[in-house]
């Protein structure tokens, strides 16, 4: 023994001296690219996720590791090189602490792909896999000396490690659940526990086992036995990614045999299903034995002296042993004759009682048969020698019935595993061979019948050591349950159905349970999950109270008690919060009791806001049209009225200017001239309301329009209400009318004063300046399509009584009035005046706490403008012809004696088609005097008509209507001037002398 352990030490110096001195390059990889063809739909999947992320086993040597630089090695590794240059990607490598941080992080779809994996049903479950990458077959390791040729069903009861989540432990714990497991991190320390004693034995592929061995220097350990399953390593691919499933598949066929072997001999060294140590670890064994061979040689004689000197003396000792032995050998063979003699007589007993068992057996079988004949299952006894599979020795009861096949032609097939369905056929043999002495299993499988039907075989079977040694008995009992596995079938599709349902459920949907005078969550949908923000197990079993608050969980028990007590289905409007829901529910009847209920909820939230804003809109429309047509009426009655005061007013003036000024006739003239007046302004707030009133158009600065009226302002309210203002500046100008907006600050200044009465108080102004969007206009007074834009705003707040909502609805319509009899104009000219400066209001106002009135105008681009006093002569006088066009006839004669007064000869017409006759046959008109509202044709046509004529015509515009109004039809368009009705000398003096001077 020394001197052949001497040899091997000095032949294995000899080749690791060898091998220093050789090349370490053992295999040159194939460079040239094989084509992968690949769809139009996976190249486009390859460009949509162009990062995919691989987590291989850190540590699975020689298969996949990260070598102490941090490089991803293994034949796995050199695979997965080859799969990236045929198919042109790149693979993101993630290095993670160990295989079960790899497997979470798969499972959870923060990584893509794991290296090395062996595929196994319960991997199946959350991964897919491609062809085999690495195949290789598995091994039971244990300490030098102990029983060989062992499987895994030998292992019962022993203690047997395996590495974490690798795929021993997956099967093993699946299929040998009489193993006793221990679970290691890693191949390295299960290969120390098995070294060690620690454990009886260690499951693993050969590679792995060899490769640490040899790193770890482990020599007291053999390969006992062989597993029945091969590892075949695949890629894992996330379930939800079949289409990487195909790309990587195609990539793994394009890659050669030859680049396959290169890759994987590299690393792995199995040869003939046998145990061998890799290459380096022959080297390094070489070596060492050459090594030992040369200090061999130095003590050679010594040893072999020494040798030969103890072995004679063993021999002697032998020898001597022996002499006694056979002495003792023929003092026992006396003894043993009287035994046999003994034994013989006693033999002779039993073989007369055996037959007499045999007998009482052959009736009790017989009985046997004839019971299990009369049942719907049938009966079998198998044999099995080794490893040979089951054979039946015999079958009885309803096995014909069952499987169409007679008692006969079971006995020719051998065995069952023709019948069992080709799916199941693995999983039963699996199970068969698993069976040891003691065993009682029951599996179900299918089976395919002679008439070719497939049903479903619950067998439970018992397992007996047999007469010869490694023999095996299996007893077994089978029977039909093809009904109950497809009631089971249906009634699992039907959960699944239901589980789908409350999963993608578009409304929120529950089940409850009544239990006494509480109401109990049993099912509830995944939306409705979401809706409440609790998970679901803390929501199943609870009680309304436990869910919601109080009341509103009162709210719901007393409704679910009334669908079950009643039977009935009730649909509810229910609030929570700011949400509002509508709830239909309805009892669940359940062998004639009724204790459960159904329901869905629907979120009516945005359509319930949808329908307020709906009526909102209504209700503006209305009043928006309610207040045009009011507009219309009232513009249109102080239309005419103007045309009437037209005649009183010029008739008055022209008497005062021809009547001795001592008459006593002047006097009423001018109260004549007052009470026209008050009639004109009476007419200018119609049309103020109607928003056509007389605007002379500016930009206003609104801060110091303010502050010229602060005086003003101040003596006009009570004397316990305090004026404040608060301007912000700099503020863009308004495009408006002065003494309209004069108008509209004292009217709502005194308002707020009459607002807080008695009581001390505080009137606000402010101005300020704020850009407007859709949402915010649109719910302001007077929407008619107002624009997004820069708006000037102008606050008048009070702290006085306010307004209720009922007042408010009827706070801008004419005549209407919290106060005496007589009042009602102001705040609809208000409303006139704002909406003919295409601006808007709103109002703030809740009872007793004041009211805000926030009045918006558009924002002009110009500086404010600095009015002058204009300086004509009071005694101007013109001459020619002048037009004067107009339907009413009063006001063809006041106006032709105005006229005619300040020097004109005068020619007048009814209306635009007189006017034209009467232009087209003279030649020496200076101007036309052109009324706007006219039957037949009106002014606007007319004045078109006679700039066709005569382009160069000057045409005054009159109307009852404001300049603004007019002038913005006519605008480019050569209008000579504007004279507002009614008009007074003075008035139409000025307009004419400007006319004559501009020219």
């Amino acid at each position: 023994m020394l001197y052949s352990n001497g040899l091997r030490r000095i032949f294995s110096l000899l080749l690791l001296l060898s091998a220093l001195f050789s090349g370490n390059q053992l295999f040159a990889a194939d460079n040239r690219p094989v084509a992968v063809s690949l769809t139009a739909a996976e190249r486009q999947w390859l460009k949509d996720h162009p990062v995919i992320t691989l987590a291989p086993d850190p540590d699975f040597k020689p298969i996949e590791y990260f070598d102490k630089n941090g490089n991803y090695r293994g034949a796995a590794a050199d695979i997965f090189r080859l799969l990236e240059k045929k198919l042109g990607i790149t693979i993101t490598i993630v290095r993670l602490k160990n295989w079960d941080e790899a497997m979470a992080r798969f499972r959870n779809r923060e990584v893509d792909l794991l290296g090395a994996m062996v595929r196994t049903a319960n991997r199946e479950k959350f991964a897919l896999f491609t062809d085999t990458l690495v195949a290789v077959p598995g091994g039971i390791f244990a300490r030098a000396g102990s029983p060989t040729d062992l499987t895994l069903n030998d292992l019962k009861g022993k203690k047997v490690a395996v590495v974490s989540n690798y795929a021993a432990h997956d099967i093993i714990r699946s299929q040998y659940p009489d193993i006793e497991l221990h679970v290691v991190p890693d191949v390295s320390t299960g290969l120390a526990k098995a070294s060690l004693g620690m454990v009886d034995a260690y499951v693993e592929n050969m590679a792995n086992a060899t490769f640490y061995s040899q790193e770890a220097g482990i020599t007291n350990l053999q390969m006992v036995g062989r597993t029945e399953f091969d590892y075949r390593w695949g890629i894992g691919i996330r379930k939800d990614w079949p289409e990487l499933q195909g790309i990587l598949n195609k990539g793994l066929a394009a890659i050669s045999e030859e680049e396959r072997a290169r890759a994987i001999q590299h690393w792995i060294y199995i040869e003939g299903q046998r145990w061998r140590p890799t290459k380096t670890f022959i080297t390094g064994a070489i070596a060492s034995s050459l090594a030992g061979l040369l200090l061999l040689a130095i003590n050679w004689n010594h040893s072999l002296r020494t040798l030969v000197r103890n072995r004679t003396s063993s021999l002697q000792r032998e020898l001597e042993e022996r002499q006694k032995a056979e002495a003792a050998l023929k003092d026992l063979a006396g003894q043993l004759e009287q035994r046999v003699s003994e034994r013989t007589a006693q033999l002779n007993n039993q073989i007369v009682e055996r037959i007499r068992s045999e007998e009482q057996l052959k009736a009790s079988e017989e009985n046997y048969r004839c019971f299990t004949e009369l049942t719907s299952d049938y009966v079998y006894k198998c044999f099995r020698s080794g490893t040979a599979p089951f054979r039946v020795e015999w079958v009885g009861g309803a096995v014909e019935s069952i499987t169409g096949y007679a008692t006969d032609e079971i006995h020719q097939l051998g065995c069952w595993l023709p019948l069992v369905h080709f799916d199941d056929r693995q999983a039963v043999s699996t199970h068969l061979i698993g069976m040891v002495p003691g065993d009682m299993k029951q599996t179900e499988f299918r089976l395919i019948t002679k008439q070719g039907e497939i049903i479903w075989i619950c067998e439970t079977s018992r397992c007996a050591a047999g007469p010869e040694k490694g023999g095996l008995i299996l007893y077994g009992s089978s029977r039909d349950v093809t009904a109950r596995r497809h009631a089971e079938d249906e009634l699992l599709e039907t959960k699944e159905l239901f589980t789908l349902f409350m999963k993608y459920s578009p409304v929120y949907t529950f089940i409850k349970r009544i239990e006494g005078d509480q109401s109990r969550v049993m099912q509830i949908s995944d939306n409705f999950i979401e809706m409440l923000g609790k998970p679901a197990r803390e929501m199943l079993g609870c009680t309304m109270y436990e869910m919601f608050p109080e009341d509103f969980a009162r709210k719901i028990t007393n409704d679910d008690l009334q669908v079950v007590n009643d039977g009935k289905v009730i649909q509810l409007d229910e609030q929570l919060g700011e949400r509002s829901y509508t709830t239909i529910k309805f009892p669940i009847f359940r062998e004639g009791r009724n204790s459960l209920l159904a329901g869905f909820t629907l979120d009516i939230t945005e359509r319930k806001r949808a329908e307020e804003e709906r009526l909102q809109l209504e209700k503006q429309l209305l009043h928006t049209q309610k207040l045009e047509s009011l507009g219309v009426l009232a513009g249109g009655i102080a239309h005419d009225f103007n045309n009437i005061l037209m005649a009183v007013i010029g008739n008055a003036d022209l008497a005062l200017m021809r009547i001795n000024r001592e008459s006593p006739a002047v006097e009423n003239l001018h109260r004549i001239e007052k009470a026209a007046e008050r009639a004109a302004e009476l007419a200018k707030q119609m049309l103020a309301y109607s928003g056509k009133g007389k605007f002379v158009i500016e930009c206003l600065d609104m801060n110091r329009l303010l502050e010229e009226m602060l005086h003003m302002l101040e003596v006009s309210i009570s004397k316990k209400a305090v004026l404040r203002f608060t301007l912000h500046t700099p503020l863009p100008t308004v495009e408006a009318d002065a003494t309209q907006m004069r108008q509209i600050i004292m009217n709502l200044v005194i308002n707020a004063s009459e607002a807080i009465g008695d009581r001390s108080g505080v009137i606000s102004v402010s101005t300020g300046c704020m850009e407007c969007d859709r949402n915010y206009l649109k719910d302001v007074w007077l929407d008619e399509s107002l624009s997004d834009g820069l708006y000037v705003y102008l606050e008048i707040t009070d702290s006085g009584c306010g307004m209720d909502r009922e007042t408010m609805a009827k706070l801008f319509d004419p005549f209407f009035t919290t106060k005496f009899t007589g009042r009602g104009l102001g705040m609809a000219a208000v409303l006139g005046i704002v909406r003919g400066h295409h601006g808007a209001i709103k109002v703030y106002s809740e009872p007793g706490k004041g009211s805000s009135f926030k009045i918006l105008l558009p924002a002009a681009d110009r500086p404010p403008e600095v009015s002058c006093s204009e300086s004509d002569s009071a005694d101007w006088r013109g001459s020619g012809t002048v037009l004067l066009v107009d339907d009413e006839e009063t006001v063809r004669g006041i106006g032709g004696e105005m006229l005619r007064e300040l020097g004109f000869q005068v020619l007048t017409a009814s209306d635009g088609r007189d006017a034209l006759e009467i232009f087209r046959g003279r030649d020496d008109i200076s101007f036309v005097i052109l009324d706007l509202t006219m039957p037949h044709m009106d002014g606007e046509q007319c004045f078109r008509e006679l700039r066709r004529l005569k382009p160069e015509v000057k045409v005054i515009m009159t109307s009852g209507y404001n300049e603004y109004e007019v002038t913005q039809k006519f605008v480019g368009k050569g209008l000579a001037g504007f004279i507002q009705k009614p008009y007074r000398l003075a008035v139409l003096r000025d307009v004419l002398g400007n006319l004559e001077r501009a020219t």
